[in-house]
This record gives structure tokens, C-alpha cells and sequence, in this order.
């Protein structure tokens, strides 16, 4: 059987070193309200998270952030308001660049 034809467009990609620091410039006022460094990588996980969310085809992005919501409140059951950081997230969603070129 011969080798399937795939035609899709490559889209330019920043370098990997220059992806991180969009990443960190994007959320960096989110990050700083980290008081420890522990709670600095934990908003740094969430604004990956909502970068890669945002990246996503606009209709499935209310459907991923709903399940990672979920998956939050199961791995931080003491946390008792999840829509603050629901709110973060989506102001978090909505700001990330489009202008990169980044997928």
C-alpha cells in the first residue's frame, strides 16, 4: 500500500527558546501575584494552560476550560470559589497574542 499524500500548510513557528518567553511576557502580571515561588509556578502552569486553550478553535475553547476547571477543583478540593480563577483563566484566554504566528 502506498504512502498516503498529507497536504497541510506549515505554519512559522517561533524558536523554542523565544515561545517560553512570549508565554512568561503574556501572563507576567498573573505570574508576579505569586507570593512564593511555588505559587509563581502554579500561575505559570495556568496561563500555559490558557495558552494552549486559546490556541484551540474558538468554539471548543468554552469546552477545554471547562474540563480543565474540573480536573482544578479535583486535584484543589479546598478551594471553594473556582469562578475567580474561571474569570483569570478566560481574561487569560482572550489576551494571549493572535500576532505571533504561533498556531
Amino acid at each position: 500500500m502506498g504512502k498516503k499524500s498529507r497536504s497541510k500548510k506549515l505554519r512559522k513557528v517561533e524558536s523554542p527558546s523565544k515561545i517560553p518567553e512570549m508565554v512568561v511576557l503574556f501572563a507576567a502580571d498573573y505570574i508576579n501575584m505569586g507570593e512564593t515561588m511555588e505559587k509563581r509556578q502554579s500561575y505559570l502552569n495556568s496561563a500555559c494552560t490558557a495558552w494552549n486553550i486559546a490556541i484551540l478553535d474558538e468554539r471548543e475553547r468554552p469546552t477545554r476550560l471547562e474540563e480543565y476547571l474540573s480536573l482544578y477543583q479535583r486535584i484543589n478540593p479546598h478551594v471553594s470559589d473556582v469562578e475567580n480563577f474561571k474569570h483569570d483563566m478566560e481574561l487569560l484566554i482572550q489576551h494571549r497574542p493572535r500576532e505571533q504566528g504561533l498556531c
